[in-house]
């Protein structure tokens, strides 16, 4: 922008090569993703397997809380449950985890139920739901999304 100013050619050069390059860039990143779009498409659905066998969490002093919570926000934006389905959640550090604090039979994440609004309006209150023990054992039972 420099050199449109000063009308330097060497510096308006620069830029227009600067934008050429980024421009060849997205170009060639989005011609290797549809040639490999089937690879990218397992190799998401595998590291998304592993993130909530091994990381997925509800406690908000974990490294992975935002990212679950994120993963959380999409499972109720497109009314799914897990990458595959609710049973990626079997076997995981989280169901482990929620077992031993709130329900003993739990397998799968709140936001794999959708009781109605409720989600919507915890999600529209800065991702927040307050539920009991009580009230997360209902929602798996009654509204799982599968």
């Amino acid at each position: 922008m420099i050199g449109i100013i000063r009308e330097s050619k060497i510096m308006m050069g620069f830029y227009i090569v600067c934008v050429f390059i980024v421009f060849a860039a997205e170009a060639s990143a989005g011609v290797y993703a549809g040639v490999r779009k089937d690879y990218i498409i397992e190799k998401i659905k595998d590291e998304g397997a592993k993130f909530i066998k091994n990381s997925y969490t509800d406690d908000a002093n974990s490294d992975y809380y935002l990212i679950s919570k994120g993963f959380n926000y999409v499972q109720v934006q497109f009314k799914c449950c897990g990458v595959n389905d609710f049973l990626d959640y079997q076997g995981s550090v989280y169901i482990e985890e929620l077992g031993n604090r709130i329900k003993p039979n739990a397998s799968m994440s709140w936001a794999c139920c959708t009781p109605d609004t409720e989600l919507d309006d915890a999600f529209k209150n800065n991702g927040q739901l307050t539920v009991s023990a009580d009230n997360r054992g209902q929602y798996s039972s009654k509204h799982a999304v599968y």
